[in-house]
């Protein structure tokens, strides 16, 4: 009896899905180098419900920042570079899962228990935009 109880759990949570890139960023993360910290911020987008916004900035040597958004584009998800006003600029598709073109870029978000790497690829190659772990919000 006790296998059959462990099996249908077992069962229940392979098919459980993933939680969704939101989900798995929603929060604060930093990456502390030598020269330059990095300080990334994603907060619920207040404006349009299911959207995260997430705010860069960087203290150090060569410092600036950056704003994107996260949000569910039909059946999967879009990450956005966000101008100074908060409008999108480019836009690439979250790979999930292994299929799926390349063409147009797409970002790869890996968000491992306390570990985040944001990273954009496309024909140019790969854009590295966030490696680090989380961290507390003040």
């Amino acid at each position: 009896m006790r296998s059959l109880a462990l099996c249908l759990m077992l069962a229940a949570c392979a098919t459980s899905p993933p939680p969704s890139p939101g989900a798995r960023v929603a929060g604060c993360w930093i990456a502390r180098g030598e020269i330059l910290t990095t300080a990334l911020r994603w907060r619920a987008d207040l404006e349009q419900p299911g959207r995260l916004r997430g705010e860069l900035t960087q203290t150090g040597s060569g410092a600036n920042g950056a704003r994107y958004a996260l949000a569910p584009r039909g059946q999967s998800w879009a990450f956005c570079q966000l101008d100074a006003a908060g409008a999108e600029g480019a836009c690439w598709q979250v790979a999930e899962g292994r299929g799926g073109s390349l063409e147009g870029g797409r970002a790869f978000i890996d968000a491992h228990r306390d570990r985040l790497r944001i990273a954009v690829v496309s024909a140019e190659g790969e854009r590295l935009i966030f490696d680090g772990q989380r961290d507390g919000c003040e």
